[in-house]
């Protein structure tokens, strides 16, 4: 099963519950789960623009504490470097920014030009597990 770069949206009990399927309902005995998601805690360009648009996003290292609590183990992890440079964004990435944030275009066009105008902000930090029951 992979769950790639959803999980941040879901909420927390919902995601902890799912979790607990994945562990005793859903996943065979060998079963896996491949998580990639964002590293927050590491500032990053994207990071920081849904920030200041309303729209956290959930720390790779909660969505990890919370496989392990559910019974899950890590066997493998890598860190990896997403580029997502904004700084010249097109009217569909406009958009989709809009909708999901709810924000109107000059907001979005703002939070863009002020972060992206930044050093090293535009390689994102995202981390890849491997999670075995």
């Amino acid at each position: 099963m992979l769950l790639f770069n959803f999980l941040s949206y879901v909420h927390v009990a919902d995601r902890k519950a799912f979790f607990e399927k994945l562990m005793t309902q859903y996943l065979s005995r060998k079963g896996i789960v491949v998580i990639a998601d964002n590293v927050t805690s590491i500032p990053s360009g994207y990071i920081l623009m849904l920030k200041r648009l309303g729209t956290d996003r959930v720390d790779f290292g909660q969505l990890e504490e919370e496989m392990l609590a559910t019974g899950f183990r890590v066997v493998m992890k890598q860190d990896f470097g997403v580029p997502r440079d904004l700084s010249s964004p097109s009217e569909d990435l406009v958009k989709y920014i809009q909708r999901m944030t709810g924000r109107a275009e000059s907001e979005v066009r703002a939070a863009i030009d002020d972060i992206y105008s930044r050093p090293n902000m535009k390689v994102s930090p995202n981390r890849l597990a491997i999670f075995a029951k």
